[in-house]
């Protein structure tokens, strides 16, 4: 990994992007992936709506994505960042929410039978920022920081048909295991996909 691109674990760590925007990819050169604060959760909480507005069309109702809000994401990561519950780490962008262009939220694993394991429990990057760099570094930061916390293994879930998140996963080194469930979601049923990588 070359020094265009740093990870700010302990301000040490670095890394790399690859960027076909030259104006982005100079912009996101500067930058440094950092810990989420709370005076970011409102910038967090409308970078997930606006990208489940775009990246779950047609795959749940339209009537239900034109409802969602960024409000209903505000008391959980309000405690979650607030009592450490997971580590959320935010990529500053120019053209993001705000500063936040995209975050990602990870930790120990919700599930008790994958006790010891770790979970990506959300990746989010606004859509008008897609294809700009900023998810690979995102993933990258998380993994890395679960490797320092010794960690053997990450899962996460995905929804199913979400052809381009499947992509992205599987060229970050995650594979499918062909284990799917069904998650309850205010009133929806969503298919998901299970999705890991060792560390």
């Amino acid at each position: 990994m070359d020094s265009t691109f740093q990870i700010n674990h302990n301000n040490k760590k670095q890394g790399s992007t690859q960027n076909s925007n030259l104006k982005t990819q100079n912009w996101a050169a500067k930058q440094t992936i950092r810990y989420a604060t709370l005076a970011d959760v409102e910038a967090i909480c409308r970078v997930h709506a606006a990208t489940w507005q775009e990246a779950y069309r047609g795959l749940l109702p339209r009537d239900y994505l034109a409802g969602v809000s960024y409000e209903r994401w505000l008391p959980m990561f309000t405690q979650t960042i607030s009592k450490g519950l997971h580590d959320v780490a935010v990529f500053p962008h120019e053209g993001g929410v705000n500063g936040v262009g995209g975050c990602i939220t990870y930790g120990p694993a919700r599930e008790e039978e994958l006790s010891g394991w770790a979970e990506i429990t959300a990746i989010y990057v606004l859509p008008q920022l897609w294809r700009q760099g900023l998810g690979g570094p995102l993933m990258r930061f998380a993994l890395e920081g679960l490797r320092q916390k010794n960690y053997q293994d990450c899962y996460l879930w995905v929804l199913k048909g979400n052809q381009r998140a499947c992509a992205f996963y599987e060229k970050m080194g995650f594979t499918a295991s062909g284990r799917e469930k069904i998650f309850e979601h205010e009133g929806q049923s969503l298919w998901e996909l299970f999705y890991s990588i060792h560390l």
